[in-house]
């Protein structure tokens, strides 16, 4: 089997997640804007969690789109707002925990370069 490409050869894959993540960032700041008060200044940090959720989220598609799938289906009997609502809770779920332990790896790395 030949080696999987480094990321320095793909470097666009980084620049999709990044953006799509930039998005859901975005995405939730208008909404927060939207509807003002405080639902307003909630959705700063929050939209800074989902943007970094997402993009760590899709750096493994396969464990994602395997639970996205699951909490779907487990929770369309509900109706589709709170099936739609049980796959965000899956991608903050699985990007949150890949966004901490590339932290550690990438501090990890960087000590060691000392």
């Amino acid at each position: 089997m030949p080696p999987l490409p480094s990321r320095r050869k793909r470097p666009w894959l980084t620049v999709l997640r990044w953006t799509i993540g930039a998005a859901a960032m975005a995405a939730t700041w208008g909404y927060g804007a939207w509807k003002g008060g405080s639902v307003m200044w909630i959705s700063i940090p929050v939209g800074a969690i989902v943007g970094v959720s997402v993009a760590s989220a899709l750096s493994v598609p396969l464990v994602t789109a395997a639970l996205v799938t699951v909490a779907f289906i487990y929770g369309i009997d509900s109706g589709m707002v709170p099936a739609l609502r049980d796959v965000a809770v899956a991608v903050i779920a699985i990007g949150l925990p890949m966004a901490g332990w590339r932290i550690a790896v990438g501090l990890r790395e960087r000590n060691r370069r000392k």
